[in-house]
């Protein structure tokens, strides 16, 4: 009887022995997949943040790009636009004076339009402006 007293007891703390080393491992294992995701984490936040500071880079230049094409469409109309309003000019001569009323008021809404589109383009253009920030 003592035999197998013995033999319950010995397979009882080999049990408990396999299982503080199962324990152990699966700790070990732990801290080994924290610190693997740790790295990866720091190495996709560096990743990210250098993508970000490409797409800030890609964003100046189509900054500066919209600036100059904006220039340059405005130097291709500024003649056409002077042909216009000058035949405008003549023509709201002719015109009664209620119709002329309102031929100016549109040509000065027309003049606020451009204004505003061209300072939207400028604004949106600018490096560090508040649209592109």
């Amino acid at each position: 009887m003592a035999d197998v007293t013995k033999t319950i007891r010995d397979a009882g703390y080999m049990t408990i022995g396999l299982g503080v080393l199962a324990f152990q491992r699966a700790q070990v294992r732990r801290r080994e997949l924290t610190r693997q995701l740790d790295t990866q984490r720091q190495e996709l936040r560096r990743q990210l943040d250098h993508r970000g500071k490409d797409l800030e880079t890609q964003v100046a230049g189509l900054r500066t790009q919209l600036a100059e094409r904006t220039r340059e469409l405005e130097r291709r109309f500024e003649p056409l636009v002077g042909q216009l309003e000058g035949g405008l000019d003549r023509l709201e001569e002719r015109l009664p004076d209620p119709a002329r009323g309102a031929v100016h008021q549109a040509r000065h809404q027309a003049a606020e339009v451009r204004t505003q589109l061209r300072d939207a383009l400028t604004r949106s253009a600018a490096p560090g402006s508040a649209a592109g920030a």
